[in-house]
């Protein structure tokens, strides 16, 4: 009888007695799988929160709030602090730009000839290509922005015999280096006439010089 009352106590103290389930920490940094962000990376154990963010690494952040797994600090391209007004990366997809930047002219089809337009761009350290902080010359200004074979105003006058010099009265076009085709940059042709055989040669056989002169606009 006293055996078996001891049994049963040795029995009921052996039950609840027996040693504790071991802590999990896979990554073995101190702090428990089930209180650690990261159990496998003995780098991040804890959630730390941001306010701004540098997502493509170039040095200027902007401004978004969130928490992150980390270790003792926030990884390089997070900050704790929030980005002052103007100094927001306009561009944190790209380390290329970062910063908006005036400019006075635009150069869209890059023919290097320019048309005056302001405003501003999201840039990295100067402008990008085909914009620019000068407004253009006169001289230089673009009458056709969109077509890169056209930058300049010319009068253009009528080629009808097709000897490359035209007649009549001009008109003033939007060229680039050469009159269209049935035109001509010239309009001394006295004789343009593509009916008359001998039209082809007149025009430059037959004057003085003063006459190969383009009229005045």
């Amino acid at each position: 009888m006293l055996m078996s009352v001891v049994c049963a106590l040795v029995v009921g103290c052996g039950g609840g007695g027996g040693s504790a389930p071991a802590v999990q920490n896979a990554d073995h940094d101190s702090v428990p799988d089930s209180q650690d962000c990261a159990p496998n990376d003995s780098t991040k154990w804890r959630l730390l929160s941001y306010k701004s963010v540098d997502l493509d690494s170039d040095g200027h952040f902007v401004n978004s709030s969130g928490q992150i797994c980390a270790g003792s600090a926030l990884p390089p391209n997070y900050s704790a602090s929030q980005v002052s007004a103007g100094n927001s990366d306009c561009d944190d997809s790209s380390s290329a730009r970062w910063q908006l930047l005036s400019y006075s002219a635009v150069d869209v089809d890059s023919d290097g000839y320019a048309v005056a337009k302001t405003g501003q761009v999201c840039s990295g350290a100067n402008l990008p290509t085909g914009y620019s902080a000068i407004q253009p010359d006169v001289s230089a200004l673009d009458c056709d922005d969109g077509d890169p074979s056209k930058w300049r105003l010319m009068t253009i006058y009528a080629d009808a015999d097709g000897d490359g010099v035209g007649a009549g009265a001009g008109k003033v076009t939007c060229v680039g280096s050469s009159a269209p085709p049935g035109y001509s940059l010239f309009g001394y042709d006295p004789s343009d006439d593509p009916a008359d055989p001998a039209s082809r040669s007149v025009s430059n056989l037959e004057l003085s010089s003063w006459q190969f002169a383009t009229p005045e606009n």
